[in-house]
């Protein structure tokens, strides 16, 4: 129980419980908190009056049982919304908040977002599992660059890749590289990887904006395979969804919704 002030200076004895929500792996994503007046069971007729300790017991269980269901509604709620915007078919990290993966989740284009150290995948959209033919599991953690199956190409543009993400600081890259699906089917995809800052300033993620490059698309024979050659369109629409990650992000750490990882 404690005793609060309102903004016009009047006092009264609040009820409080504050419970964590959990999500899927059992993570604590958000907390709710719970308040309920009870300054009615406070007042006594004179001072030798005893409080009714029964109601308040009442009271506090009632406030800590509501704030109970509530944070078990508000967890629920929050992993069919990341259901319902990744779908079945994407594949989240656990180090990635379930507020952010509901975000990505709406962003319709083949992406991932990996970390910055070694490049693993830490989350993949629905379009890009469908792209690569991989099954979801089959892609966390894994090295984005080599998962792409770039084998078949250059190897001086996949050096100047790398290059691009461990320069200080990070620089975005485009490229056209060619890739290989998990049924060794071999693609032209162009690639644009770019920084993506955390609520510190500092850079948090990459996240890989992929686009097939259809034959019909490769008018001009091997020239159009220099990231210039790319279509505007397809440069616009991948800016664009860098530009959205990065506003998932920003919007994340505004309301302090972000979980802090070891």
């Amino acid at each position: 129980f404690l005793l609060n002030s309102r903004k016009d200076g009047t006092s009264f004895w609040n009820a409080f419980h504050l419970h964590p929500v959990q999500d899927s792996s059992s993570k604590v994503t958000f907390f709710v908190g719970i308040q309920c007046d009870v300054t009615a069971l406070f007042m006594v007729p004179d001072p030798g009056t005893n409080l009714d300790e029964t109601a308040l017991n009442e009271a506090n269980r009632r406030s800590e049982d509501t704030a109970r269901r509530l944070a078990e509604d508000i967890g629920h709620r929050a992993r069919d919304l990341l259901s319902q915007s990744a779908g079945s078919k994407s594949c989240v990290s656990d180090s990635i908040a379930t507020p952010l993966a509901a975000g990505l989740g709406n962003i319709d284009h083949a992406f991932v977002l990996t970390d910055v150290g070694d490049l693993k995948m830490m989350y993949c959209s629905r379009g890009f599992v469908k792209m690569m033919g991989y099954p979801a599991v089959e892609l966390l953690g894994k090295d984005y660059i080599k998962q792409l199956g770039c084998r078949d190409s250059d190897q001086i543009e996949l050096e100047r890749i790398q290059q691009a993400l461990h320069a200080e600081p990070p620089t975005p890259v485009s490229a056209v590289v060619k890739c290989r699906r998990k049924n060794n089917d071999v693609f032209y995809n162009a690639l644009y990887i770019a920084p993506v800052n955390g609520s510190d300033g500092q850079v948090a993620y990459f996240c890989g904006v992929q686009t097939e490059i259809k034959d019909a698309d490769l008018s001009r024979g091997a020239d159009a395979r220099a990231p210039e050659d790319t279509s505007t369109i397809v440069r616009l629409r991948q800016r664009g969804v860098i530009g959205a990650v990065r506003v998932a992000t920003r919007g994340l750490a505004n309301k302090d919704l972000s979980r802090k990882r070891d």
